[in-house]
């Protein structure tokens, strides 16, 4: 089997399950760090087969197959925000991470979909009032804003799929942009 971003966490968990994975900041009201909660790397991949679960459930509920593309736009500084990504990836999916302005036309970001052809598109609840959203010719999903909401034992977990080493794992666009849309990165 070869080894991916997934099989990493796992051998991780395994092997270092109570080593700390993330440090996420508590913050104040006055958005002073007061302290400092650790996640694990047992912990991480707990979270992330609840995003799994969660995400293969509301996909593979409408149709869309493992393998197929889907888009995520998020800021991308929560520990959330990587639990999208590696929950969806986990799912079996191909996650293609997006970045645009809030308040973005759907004809703004065209292009950015056409490259990739997605199935679905998954935002950040800033982005819901979008034209890019509400404009979308798929289905679309305002992103789990806690990990908590994830938790639930009725959605199973999908076996991992088998990975070839020309599969794609990920899509992700530059941190340059054109217009406030990021430019698809290729792989040369």
């Amino acid at each position: 089997m070869l080894h991916n971003h997934l099989t990493n966490v796992e051998a991780a968990a395994s092997r270092y399950p109570s080593r700390v994975a993330f440090k996420i900041p508590c913050m104040s009201e006055t958005t002073e760090i007061e302290g400092w909660h650790d996640i694990t790397y047992s912990q991480y991949l707990i979270d992330i087969e609840r995003f799994a679960s969660y995400w293969f459930y509301v996909l593979d509920s409408v149709g869309i197959p493992q393998r197929s593309v889907i888009a995520v736009c998020s800021r991308g500084y929560n520990y959330v925000d990587v639990l999208h990504v590696y929950g969806i990836s986990r799912a079996g999916y191909v996650p293609q991470l997006i970045n645009f302005f809030p308040d973005a036309t759907y004809d703004l970001i065209r292009a950015v979909f056409e490259s990739a052809k997605p199935r679905a598109f998954i935002f950040e609840s800033l982005y819901k009032n979008s034209g890019a959203v509400r404009n979308a010719p798929m289905p679309c999903y305002e992103a789990l804003s806690s990990v908590n909401v994830a938790h639930s034992t009725q959605h199973p977990l999908p076996g991992l799929l088998k990975v070839e080493a020309e599969d794609v794992a990920l899509i992700v666009q530059t941190s340059g942009t054109t217009s406030g849309v990021s430019k698809v990165a290729i792989d040369g």
